[in-house]
């Protein structure tokens, strides 16, 4: 017997371009939860990815001295990018 819970997934295209984006209509209830809990599982995704930045980061910092400036740009750069995304973290749906 198949997992009912990735019969019941939804991908991204499903969702929406992103998550900001996505709209949650309550007139059909598993639709909504299904969704509710996909869009969760994505935040979970973005905040872990963000957290994994923070600590390459530090490590860089601590690693590169007084150079950190100049040779931990560019995780610095990517880092601010993935924090500064519209509706980054979890908010309510």
């Amino acid at each position: 017997m198949a997992d009912r819970r990735t019969d019941m997934a939804f991908s991204p295209v499903e969702l929406g371009a992103t998550a900001a984006e996505t709209t949650l209509d309550k007139s059909d209830p598993p639709t909504y939860w299904r969704k509710r809990e996909a869009l969760t599982r994505e935040k979970w995704v973005e905040v872990a990815a963000a957290k994994l930045l923070s600590e390459e980061l530090s490590d860089c910092y601590r690693r590169e001295g007084v150079n950190h400036i100049q040779n931990c740009r560019d995780l610095a750069e990517q880092y601010m990018a993935a924090v500064s995304k519209p509706g980054f973290g979890i908010k309510k749906p």
